[in-house]
C-alpha cells in the first residue's frame, strides 16, 4: 500500500466516490471557484474502483457519497480503514439527517456535509480542516506507534523525532512544568532553549482560564484511558500574545505523571476562517443592498398599474397589458425573495412565526390567488379535502408560500386545458396534501435532484418556463424546518407531477380558534387620534410621488419629502398623525427619523423598504414603526395597513 504524502503540497489531491455524474460536475465547479489553490480531482461512480485506487494511490482526501449503488459510504470507508487506508473521509449526502452524521463520525469521517447547502467556501473550509486533522491524527498515530519502541531503545532516537520540528512536541508533568519541547513549540510559544533550561515553562500558566476547563477534560481522559483526543485551546504566548492550537496528550508508558503532547499551530487555519466569516458578512450586505435597489424601481410601477386596474373605463385590450404588467413584477420581486431565502437557507437563519394553522384555510387563500392563473389555461381543478382535522403547529406565511409554488408550478408546467387536482388526509398523526397535475413530468434522470437548487431539468425546460429554479429548494426547507416532508414523483416526460407534503398534527391546538391566535400575537399598533396628515419620506422621487398621489387620491393629506433632515424640517412647523418612510435615505435611516421625531411627540409610523431580511424588520419594529412593508409596495397592502392604525370605534 502507498505510503501517506505529505500534506504541504501544493496540490491537493482528491478522490470523489460518486455514482452521480451531475454531483461530480458540481464538486469540479466548487473547485475551480477557489482562489489560491490547485486540486487534482479523480472522479469514480462505484464503490470497488474507489477501494481499489483507494489502496493503489494516495490522496490527500476522499469526498465520498453517502449512498453507493446496493451500499453505502459509511461501509466503505470502514472497509477501508480495515485495509489500513489512511486517509480523511468527508461524507456527502443529499439530506439533512442527525442519525446519517452521527454514525459518519462514530465511524471515524473527518466531516460531513449536504449537497444542497454546499458552496465552494464551505467545500475549502471543510477539505482544508480535514487534512490538517488528518495530519494531527496521523502524526499521533504515527508517534504512538513508535513511541514505545523509541524510548526503551534509545534517548537519542526521540531526540531525532522531536528536533524533526514538524510539530510540536512537548514533554511535561501534569501538575505544570514542561521539561522537554523542540523548537517547534518553542517557536510557536515564543519561547527560548534558555528559557526551557531555566524551568520558566509551565503549561499551566500558559493557559488562559477560559481554557481551563477543556484541560481538565484532557486530564480526566488522560486518567481514565492513557490519553485524550485532539482538542483546541489557546497558549500565552512570552510577549503576552495568543496563539490558538490543536493538541493531543498521551501518558508516557510507565508513568502516571509525565505525559507527551503534540501541538499543531492553528493561526493560518484561524486566520482563513475569520475571513471566510467576514466574507460571508459583505455577502449578506451585498445581498441586501442588492435586493432594495432591485426593489425600489418596482413600487412606483406596481402602484401605477394597480391604479390603472381600478380604471373602470379602461379598454380590454389595454387592461390585458397592464395585467402583463402586474404579473411579471410581481414576479421580478419573487425572484428578489427566492435569492434572499436560499441565502437564509444555507446560513440556517431561516426563521419561522409559529401559531395554530388550519392547512385547508391556507389552500383556500392560495387557490384564490391562483385562480385567474388556472382560468387563463383552462384547467380543470379538483379539490378532494379529507383531512379532519387539519391544524399544524406552523407558520401560516410560509406554508401558504410553499403551497402557492407547487400550485404556481403545477399551473405553469400543465399546458391549457390540462387537469390539476389537490387531495388530502390524515395518516396517523399528520395531514397529508397531494398536488398532482397532467403536465410535462419530471425525467427520471432529474427526478433525485429536483430540490436542488437552480434544478429545473434540461436546458430546454429552463428557456421555455424560466424561474430560477429556487422555489423548490425553499419550499422543502421550510416544510422540513415544520417538521413535515416534501417528495416529488413522476412517471416521465409529458406523464405528470405530483408533489406530497406531510405535516404533523397539533396536539394541544388542533381545534384552535385560528384568529383568537392572531389577535394574541398582533403588537401594538400605536393607534391614536384619526389619520388625516400623512409624512411620506421616500428619495426615490418616482415612488415618492407614485405613492403621494395614491394617498390623497385615498383623502389623506400628504407632504412629501426625500431626506431626514427636510422631514425633521417639515414636523417642526406641521404635526403629522402618521409617518411613512424608506429605511435608507441620504442622510440617514427611517429609524433614525421616527426615533428624533418620537422625542418630541408620539406618531404612529409604517417603514417602507426593499431591505427585508428578519433583522431588518426587526430593527424597524424595535425604532418605533407599528409596521415593515417590504417593496415592491402593493398600494393597497398600505391602505390597509394604514386602517389598521386607525383608531378602534366602539
Amino acid at each position: 500500500m502507498a505510503r501517506p504524502r505529505q500534506l504541504d503540497m501544493d496540490t491537493i489531491r482528491i478522490l470523489l466516490i460518486d455514482d452521480d455524474e451531475d454531483d461530480y460536475l458540481i464538486t469540479r465547479d466548487l473547485l475551480e471557484e477557489i482562489e489560491g489553490q490547485a486540486f487534482d480531482l479523480k472522479w469514480v461512480d462505484s464503490g470497488e474502483e474507489g477501494l481499489a485506487m483507494l489502496t493503489d494511490d494516495d490522496y490527500d482526501v476522499c469526498l465520498l457519497d453517502y449512498r453507493l449503488g446496493p451500499g453505502t459510504g459509511l461501509e466503505l470507508m470502514r472497509e477501508a480503514h480495515g485495509m489500513g487506508v489512511h486517509v480523511p473521509f468527508i461524507l456527502m449526502t443529499g439530506m439533512s439527517d442527525r442519525e446519517i452524521d452521527l454514525q459518519a463520525m462514530s465511524a471515524g469521517a473527518a466531516d460531513y456535509l449536504i449537497k444542497g447547502q454546499l458552496n465552494a467556501a464551505l467545500l475549502e473550509r471543510s477539505i482544508r480542516y480535514s487534512i490538517q486533522q488528518h495530519r494531527m491524527i496521523e502524526a499521533l498515530r504515527l508517534s504512538e506507534e513508535r513511541l514505545g519502541e523509541a524510548l526503551r531503545m534509545s534517548e537519542s532516537r526521540f531526540r531525532r523525532l522531536s528536533d524533526s520540528n514538524m510539530i510540536g512536541i512537548i514533554v511535561g508533568s501534569l501538575s505544570g512544568p514542561i521539561s522537554e519541547a523542540n523548537d517547534a513549540f518553542l517557536s510557536m510559544a515564543g519561547y527560548s532553549c534558555d528559557d526551557l533550561e531555566a524551568g520558566a515553562l509551565q503549561w499551566t500558566a500558559m493557559t488562559p482560564d477560559e481554557y481551563q476547563a477543556v484541560d481538565a477534560e484532557a486530564l480526566r481522559a488522560i486518567a481514565s484511558h492513557g490519553a485524550s483526543r485532539p482538542y483546541e485551546k489557546e497558549y500565552l504566548r512570552k510577549d503576552g500574545t495568543r496563539v490558538p492550537v490543536l493538541m493531543g496528550l498521551a501518558l508516557l508508558e510507565g508513568s502516571s505523571d509525565t505525559f507527551i503532547a503534540f501541538v499543531l499551530d492553528l493561526v493560518e487555519q484561524k486566520r482563513i476562517e475569520r475571513e471566510l466569516h467576514a466574507a460571508g458578512r459583505a455577502k449578506d450586505h451585498f445581498l441586501a443592498v442588492l435586493s432594495h435597489e432591485l426593489r425600489t424601481p418596482l413600487t412606483p410601477v406596481l402602484s401605477l398599474v394597480q391604479v390603472l386596474e381600478e380604471d373602470e373605463s379602461l379598454a380590454d385590450d389595454t387592461r390585458e397589458f397592464v395585467d402583463i404588467i402586474r404579473r411579471n413584477v410581481e414576479l421580478e420581486a419573487r425572484l428578489i425573495d427566492d435569492l434572499l431565502d436560499l441565502t437564509r437557507v444555507i446560513q440556517g437563519k431561516l426563521m419561522l412565526q409559529l401559531a395554530g394553522i388550519d392547512v385547508e384555510h391556507v389552500i383556500r387563500q392560495v387557490l384564490d390567488i391562483c385562480r385567474a392563473d388556472l382560468d387563463a389555461k383552462s384547467l380543470d381543478l379538483t379539490v378532494e379535502w379529507s383531512a379532519a382535522p387539519s391544524h399544524v403547529h406552523g407558520d401560516s406565511a410560509r406554508l401558504h408560500q410553499v403551497f402557492w409554488n407547487l400550485l404556481k408550478n403545477a399551473a405553469k408546467f400543465t399546458p391549457a386545458g390540462g387537469a390539476i387536482s389537490i387531495k388530502s388526509y390524515n395518516r396517523h398523526d399528520r395531514i397529508v396534501v397531494v398536488v398532482s397535475d397532467s403536465g410535462t413530468g419530471i425525467e427520471p434522470d432529474i427526478l433525485p435532484s429536483i430540490f436542488n437548487p437552480f434544478e429545473q431539468g434540461t436546458v430546454q425546460v429552463t428557456r421555455r418556463f424560466g424561474g430560477l429554479g429556487l422555489g423548490l429548494t425553499i419550499s422543502r426547507s421550510l416544510i422540513e424546518l415544520h417538521g413535515g416532508t416534501i417528495t416529488a414523483a413522476s412517471a416521465g416526460k409529458d406523464l405528470g407531477a405530483t408533489f406530497t407534503v406531510e405535516l404533523p398534527l397539533t396536539v394541544d391546538d388542533r381545534h384552535a380558534d385560528d384568529t383568537a391566535v392572531e389577535k394574541t400575537a398582533e403588537p401594538d399598533l400605536g393607534r391614536g387620534p384619526a389619520i388625516h396628515r400623512i409624512l411620506l419620506v421616500e428619495d426615490h422621487a418616482d415612488t415618492r410621488r407614485t405613492i403621494k398621489k395614491l394617498l390623497e387620491s385615498r383623502g389623506y393629506d400628504v407632504k412629501d419629502v426625500g431626506a431626514v433632515a427636510d422631514a425633521l424640517d417639515a414636523a417642526a412647523s406641521v404635526k403629522f398623525d402618521l409617518l411613512i418612510s424608506d429605511i435608507g435615505l441620504p442622510d440617514g435611516t427611517g429609524s433614525e427619523l421616527i426615533r428624533k421625531l418620537r422625542e418630541r411627540e408620539p406618531i404612529r409610523g409604517i417603514a417602507m423598504s426593499g431591505y427585508g431580511m428578519e433583522h431588518d424588520i426587526q430593527q424597524s419594529l424595535e425604532a418605533g414603526f407599528s409596521s415593515h412593508i417590504v417593496k415592491p409596495v402593493v398600494f393597497q397592502h398600505l391602505i390597509d395597513e394604514i386602517l389598521r392604525l386607525q383608531p378602534v370605534r366602539e
